[in-house]
C-alpha cells in the first residue's frame, strides 16, 4: 500500500503541476496579447482627434465644470465602480446637442468600430450596431477628465461616450441595463491603476480582466495631449475579452480533466502493482512466521525467475542451513565453547604478563617518588593517584606517569632550602610510567649528589635550577620527541621565603593567601621537558612567599574532570580548581574530596601542598606538635592508656595522619584489634609515603591469621622501606609457611 500511495501521488503531483503551470503560462500568454492589442488601439484613437477637437474638448470640459451641481454626501459615498449625475437635465441636454458634443462622439464610434472585422465605406455612425453579427471588439469608447475640485478619491467625470443614448442595441424592444445611457459630465468613481497612469501621461492596460453584469472586459487608457503636452483627457476603451476567457476557462477544464483521469489511472496502476509485489512478499512473511515458531522444515515454492524468486530462493537456503545449525546445536556449542577457552586462556597469560610489567615498573618507581622534606619551615605534602589500576598476584597497585618529590639542600652560607617537584609525563599508562620513571631517577640521582653528606653548594639557586633543567631536558631530547614531559620545579628559602623556580608547560601554581586563591604565573613560557618549542633566555623565576602562604601544584588531571551536571562534558573552566582550593582552606584531604566529588578523573591526579611557614600564623599547629610529642613520649614509655586518653580530647578538625597512627597503635597493644584496624586503616588512606603505617596493618592482619592482608600490606611497606630487615624477615617467613603447609604460631 505505501508503494502504490507513493506511486499515486508521484503522478498525480508531477502531472497535476505540469499543467498548471501550462495553463498559467498559456492564459499569462493570453493576457499579454490581448493587452498589448488594447493598448496598440487606444494609441492609435489617441490619434484620430485632430487638434480642432481637442480645442473642442477644453470647452466642454469648462462647460461642464460651470454648470457642475454642488457637490454632496451622495458623491462623497461613491464607491469604486459607481456612477452618478453632475449636471441637470437640461444642461445635459443643451450639451449633448452641441456640434461639438456630436463631433467628438462620432470619433469614438469610429474608434469603437474600428475593431469590427468587416471594412465599410465612411458616414455617419449611429449608436446602434451597423451588423448584429459583426459585433465590434470594443464594447466601450469613452473620454474622461479630472475634477479640480472632486472629493477625496479617484474621481473622473465622463466627457463623451460612444453609448451616450438610450438604445436598443439587441432589438429586444426594451433597454436593459447594459443599454441604460451615460450622459455627458456623468461622475465616475474608479481605483483603476490604468487611469491614473494615464493622466500622468502614459499609455496603459489594465493587468488582468474585470467582470461585471455585462461580461469580462480589458480596460485601456491613452492620454489626449494638447500642443504644450498637457493631458485634456483620457480616451477610455473596455475590449470584451469574453471568448478569451472562455477559451481560458476550457482550457482549464480540460487541464482538471487529465488530472482527473491520471489519477484514477495512478489507482489502478498502484493497485494492479501492489497485488503484483504483495503477493510474493507475502509469501515469504508468512515462511519467516513459520520460521520464527522454529518451523525449520519451512519452504517457499519458487514460481518466477525474477527479483522475488531469487530471494525466495536464498530464504529457502537460509533456512536449510538454520535446520543443519538446529540439529548440530550442542556440538557446535561445545567447539566454540572450547576455543573460547582456548583464546580466554590466552588472553588471562597476556594479562597476567602484562600485570607483571606494570607491578615491576610500580616496584621500580614507588621509592623515587618520596617526600624527603624534613623542613619544618616549608612543608610539604603529596597526593598521588594514577588512573591504571592492576592487581598482580593479588597484590593491587597503580600506574601512570605522575610523580611528586622533594628534598632539603644548603647553598652557599648555609642557608636552607626546600625543593620540590611536580611532574606529569606525556603518554598514559606505561608510556607514561616509563617517562615518571626516568625523571624520578635523574632527579633522584641529581638530589643525590646536591645533598649527599649535608654538602653545601657553592652556586646560586638560579644555577642549580638552570643545570637541573638543562640536564634533564638533555636526557628527555635523546628520545627524539617520543618522551616529553611538563613540570613544576622550585626551591624555596626557608628563612625568607624567596622561591625560584621554573615551570615547563605545567598547569599554573596557585597560591592561598589570606583565602584567597590566585595563579602566580599568568602564561606558560616554557615547552615540555625534551621540547624546543620555546625556550626563553630566562628559564628561572622568583616569587616572594609570605608566613602562612600555602602554594597548591597538581597535573592537568585537577582540571581534566567529566562533569555529570553537565551531560559528561569535560570541565573547561581552570577557575573550578581555585574555586575549590578556596573552600578546602588549603588542606590536601579536603581539596581531593571536593575534586572528586565536583567530577570524574579521567587522568593522573598528583598534588603537591608546600606551606611556608604555617607555625606563626596558626600557633594551633605548634600546640599540635607538642601534643603529638608528649604522646609520643608516652608510647615509647608503653603507657598506652594514658596516650589514648590524651588522643581522645583532640577536636575532629585536628585529627590528621599522626592522630590515627597513634590512636591505633594505642588501641592494637591494648588488644583492641577490631578498633586499631579501623583507625590504620584510615591513616592508610592518608599515607602515601610512611612504611610505618602498612607494617603495622601487616602485625595486625598477622595475628587475626590473616595471612594474604598480612603478606599485602607488608609488601607495600617493604616496598616504601626496601631497607627494613625485619619486614624482610617477616615475607621470608610467611613465604617458607606457604612452602611447608603449616601453621604460625
Amino acid at each position: 500500500m505505501k508503494l502504490g500511495a507513493i506511486i499515486f501521488l508521484f503522478v498525480v503531483g508531477s502531472t497535476g503541476l505540469s499543467l498548471f503551470y501550462y495553463y498559467q503560462t498559456s492564459r499569462e500568454l493570453v493576457l499579454s496579447q490581448m493587452r498589448n492589442r488594447i493598448r496598440d488601439l487606444a494609441h492609435t484613437g489617441s490619434w484620430m482627434f485632430q487638434p480642432e477637437d481637442r480645442r473642442m474638448m477644453r470647452e466642454l470640459s469648462s462647460e461642464i465644470h460651470k454648470r457642475q451641481l454642488p457637490i454632496d454626501d451622495s458623491i462623497r459615498e461613491m464607491e469604486d465602480g459607481d456612477y452618478l449625475e453632475s449636471l441637470s437635465q437640461a444642461d445635459i441636454d443643451e450639451l449633448q446637442a452641441t456640434p461639438e458634443f456630436k463631433r467628438i462622439v462620432q470619433v469614438l464610434r469610429q474608434i469603437r468600430n474600428g475593431s469590427t472585422r468587416t471594412q465599410r465605406t465612411y458616414r455617419p455612425l449611429p449608436q446602434t450596431l451597423l451588423d448584429q453579427n459583426d459585433a465590434p471588439g470594443l464594447k466601450y469608447a469613452y473620454l474622461l477628465i479630472t475634477v479640480p475640485d472632486s472629493p477625496e478619491g479617484t474621481y473622473y467625470k465622463f466627457l463623451a461616450d460612444s453609448d451616450y443614448e438610450a438604445v436598443d442595441m439587441n432589438n429586444n424592444n426594451q433597454i436593459d441595463e447594459d443599454e441604460t445611457p451615460n450622459p455627458v459630465g456623468n461622475w465616475y468613481r474608479s481605483d483603476e491603476v490604468v487611469f491614473e497612469k494615464a493622466f500622468e501621461g502614459r499609455i496603459a492596460a489594465g493587468e488582468e480582466w474585470y467582470e461585471d453584469g455585462w461580461g469580462r472586459f480589458l480596460s485601456s487608457g491613452a492620454p489626449i495631449l494638447d500642443e504644450q503636452g498637457n493631458v485634456i483627457a483620457v480616451l477610455g476603451l473596455d475590449l470584451d475579452v469574453k471568448g478569451e476567457a472562455n477559451r481560458l476557462e476550457d482550457l482549464w477544464d480540460l487541464c482538471l480533466t487529465i488530472i482527473a483521469v491520471t489519477a484514477i489511472l495512478a489507482i489502478l496502476i498502484s493497485v494492479a502493482l501492489s497485488l503484483v509485489l504483495t503477493r510474493p512478499i507475502n509469501r515469504l512473511r508468512e515462511g519467516a512466521e513459520r520460521v520464527s515458531q522454529r518451523d525449520f522444515d519451512t519452504h517457499i515454492k519458487v514460481k518466477s525467475k525474477d527479483e522475488f524468486g531469487l530471494l525466495a530462493g536464498a530464504f529457502n537456503s537460509m533456512v536449510a542451513q538454520i535446520r543443519d545449525y538446529a540439529r548440530n546445536l550442542e556440538d557446535m556449542v561445545a567447539q566454540r565453547t572450547r576455543e573460547l577457552q582456548e583464546t580466554l586462556g590466552k588472553v588471562q597469560a597476556l594479562k597476567l604478563q602484562q600485570d607483571g610489567d606494570y607491578f615491576l615498573t610500580n616496584l621500580l618507581a614507588n621509592p623515587l617518588f618520596k617526600n624527603w622534606n624534613k623542613s619544618r619551615e616549608a612543608t610539604t605534602e603529596f597526593y598521588i593517584r594514577q588512573k591504571k589500576t592492576f592487581e598482580f598476584r593479588e597484590r593491587p597497585g597503580e600506574l601512570g606517569g605522575d610523580l611528586c618529590i622533594s628534598g632539603n639542600l644548603r647553598f652557599t652560607g648555609g642557608k636552607r632550602y626546600t625543593m620540590f617537584i611536580n611532574a606529569d609525563a606525556m603518554g598514559k599508562s606505561m608510556q607514561g610510567a616509563g617517562g615518571a620513571l626516568v625523571m624520578g631517577t635523574v632527579v633522584n640521582s641529581i638530589m643525590h649528589r646536591s645533598a649527599a653528606n649535608d654538602r653545601v653548594l657553592d652556586i646560586s639557586p638560579d644555577e642549580w635550577l638552570h643545570q637541573t633543567y638543562n640536564e634533564l631536558h638533555s636526557v628527555f631530547k635523546s628520545f627524539d620527541g617520543s618522551m616529553a614531559i611538563s613540570c613544576f620545579m622550585g626551591l624555596i628559602e626557608d628563612s625568607t621565603g624567596l622561591m625560584h623556580y621554573f615551570n615547563a608547560e605545567h598547569p599554573h601554581t596557585v597560591l592561598l593567601r589570606n583565602g584567597r586563591a590566585s595563579f602566580i604565573e599568568e602564561e606558560s613560557y616554557l615547552s615540555k621537558i625534551g621540547l624546543e618549542l620555546r625556550k626563553p633566555d630566562v628559564i628561572v623565576r622568583s616569587f616572594q612567599l609570605e608566613p602562612g602562604d600555602i602554594l597548591i601544584v597538581g597535573s592537568d588531571g585537577r582540571d581534566d574532570l567529566r562533569l555529570p551536571h553537565l551531560k559528561d562534558k569535560m570541565n573547561e573552566d581552570e577557575t573550578l580548581f581555585l574555586r575549590s582550593v578556596e573552600e578546602s582552606g588549603g588542606e590536601l584531604d579536603k581539596l581531593v574530596e571536593r575534586i572528586m566529588k565536583q567530577g570524574t578523573l579521567t587522568d593522573d591526579l598528583s598534588l603537591i601542598r608546600v606551606g611556608f611557614q604555617e607555625k606563626t600564623v596558626h600557633h594551633s599547629g605548634q600546640d599540635d606538635r607538642e601534643l603529638f610529642d608528649t604522646i609520643a613520649t608516652q608510647i615509647r614509655e608503653r603507657d598506652y592508656t594514658a596516650a589514648l586518653a590524651r588522643l581522645d580530647k583532640l577536636s575532629t578538625e585536628r585529627t590528621g595522619l599522626l592522630y590515627h597512627y597513634y590512636r591505633g597503635l594505642c588501641l592494637s597493644r591494648l588488644d583492641r584489634l577490631g578498633e586499631a584496624l579501623e583507625e590504620l586503616e584510615v591513616a592508610a588512606r592518608m599515607n602515601r609515603d610512611q612504611a610505618a603505617v602498612p607494617a603495622l596493618l601487616g602485625n595486625l592482619h598477622y595475628k587475626r591469621k590473616d595471612f594474604s592482608r598480612a603478606r599485602e600490606y607488608w609488601q607495600e611497606a617493604l616496598n616504601l622501606n626496601p631497607d627494613n630487615v625485619k619486614l624482610q624477615t617477616a615475607l621470608k617467613k610467611l613465604e617458607q609457611l606457604n612452602l611447608t603447609g603449616s601453621s604460625p604460631n
